[in-house]
C-alpha cells in the first residue's frame, strides 16, 4: 500500500507543479497584454498631444497672417 500511496503522493506534488506553471503562465499573459495595452494608450496620448500643438500653432500663424 505505501507503493500506491508514494505515486498517489508524485501525482498531487506533480498536479501541483503544473497548476502553479499554469497560473504563472496566466500572470505573464496578463502581465504583457496590460504592459502593451498600455503602451498602446500612451502612443494615443502622445500623438493626441502633438496633433493639439500642431493644430494650435496653425491657429496662431493664421491669426498673425
Amino acid at each position: 500500500m505505501s507503493r500506491i500511496a508514494s505515486i498517489i503522493q508524485s501525482i498531487d506534488f506533480a498536479k501541483q507543479l503544473l497548476t502553479i506553471q499554469v497560473q504563472l503562465e496566466e500572470a505573464r499573459v496578463t502581465n504583457e497584454f496590460y504592459s502593451q495595452l498600455i503602451a498602446g494608450y500612451q502612443k494615443v496620448s502622445l500623438a493626441e498631444k502633438q496633433m493639439q500643438v500642431k493644430n494650435t500653432c496653425s491657429h496662431m500663424s493664421s491669426t498673425m497672417e
